[in-house]
């Protein structure tokens, strides 16, 4: 073998080791790489498991029957101790054997979170939500899709608008439904975010440590049972008066039939006034009250419902719904029990569909 055929097998001997090691460099840089990959999925998988997305929460809501209100009763976990369980459960037997009234429960799993509470006035042709419920910590997530959930979208021939009143309160009363018809604070927010408008204020008002005497102006007596029809008529003109025309108010004075608890003043086969009174321990609820001030002084009938007051032994008075009109009547109990009133503004929000 020649000197120059030595020198060419030695040149391919060095380019095959050449290209020998270069191979096993890529392939100790590509264990490398993937050892890295390994390590950042791991890594990452790790993180996931530590930290896992939250899951939108699905909420299931149902119209109640008249045999599960105890469910919606359930619900309240703070009730006021003016009203006791057994009581309160009377007064919801009340609501829910009206035609009109709606009860509604919303879950979570299988665990209620919430519900509402609705009214359709047939008369008005308006659907009135008259209370709300749920836990806090679910408000933010779920409040609107639950109330939306309870409400008509569309106007048919029985309901043309929905409305809602609101308590505007910090120190709200506390009396709970189906006594009082104001939603809280809380609830705001998502009525004008679902296109509620503000309408009309009404007024709650509440007195303690009223007279213990009868009133020097002696009213007229109240009859012994109550004229119902007559009542109806005295509500459709003395409501539009008084601006006490709402579904709340008339609401108000069905469940106060229910209960037995209205009481109408008639002469010569004319209701002149009602109200819906009913006392519980020392404090008296009256949840309407309307007069036709063309017949019936307003310091005879204020002197009325403070003898109510006065025979059933209560000290303390809270007038549930009270109109813009009504403040000359507000004005002659204060002055006959000689104690002044506390105000809350109930704003009502209304929705034309």
């Amino acid at each position: 073998m020649t000197e120059d055929q030595q020198a060419q097998f030695r040149t391919a001997d060095q380019g095959l080791f050449t290209q020998e090691m270069h191979s096993k460099s890529r392939n100790v840089l590509n264990r490398h790489r993937f050892n890295n990959c390994q390590t950042q999925v791991a890594a990452k998988s790790r993180l996931k498991e530590a930290t896992p997305m939250a899951k939108p929460s699905t909420l299931y809501t149902r119209r109640l029957s008249r045999t599960e209100s105890g469910l919606w009763l359930n619900l309240d976990e703070s009730r006021s101790s003016l009203v006791q369980k057994d009581a309160l459960r009377g007064y919801m037997d009340a609501f829910v054997s009206l035609s009109g009234a709606l009860l509604y429960l919303s879950s979570v799993e299988s665990n209620p979170i919430g519900g509402t509470a609705a009214y359709r006035d047939s008369v008005a042709c308006t659907l009135c939500l008259v209370s709300v419920r749920m836990k806090p910590s679910f408000r933010k997530e779920l409040l609107s899709l639950m109330i939306k959930s309870s409400l008509p979208f569309f106007r048919s021939a029985s309901i043309v608008q929905v409305e809602a009143l609101v308590n505007h309160s910090r120190n709200r009363n506390g009396i709970p439904f189906p006594l009082a018809y104001d939603l809280p604070a809380w609830v705001m927010p998502i009525l004008e975010t679902n296109g509620f408008q503000k309408a009309e204020q009404l007024c709650h008002y509440s007195a303690e440590n009223i007279s213990g005497r009868k009133a020097a102006i002696h009213g007229r007596q109240w009859d012994s049972h109550p004229d119902l029809a007559r009542a109806d008529a005295l509500f459709r003109k003395a409501g539009m008066e008084s601006g006490l025309s709402c579904s709340q108010a008339h609401l108000a004075v069905s469940v106060a039939a229910g209960l037995r608890s209205l009481k109408t003043l008639s002469v010569k086969g004319r209701a002149l006034a009602l109200t819906g009174f009913m006392p519980y321990g020392k404090r008296a609820l009256v949840t309407v009250c309307l007069h036709d001030s063309e017949k019936l002084d307003v310091t005879q009938f204020a002197a009325g419902l403070l003898n109510l007051c006065v025979e059933s032994r209560v000290k303390s008075l809270d007038l549930l719904l009270v109109g813009q009109g009504q403040r000359e009547l507000v004005g002659s109990l204060a002055e006959i029990c000689s104690s002044p009133f506390k105000r809350e503004l109930l704003q009502m929000m209304r929705k034309v569909l």
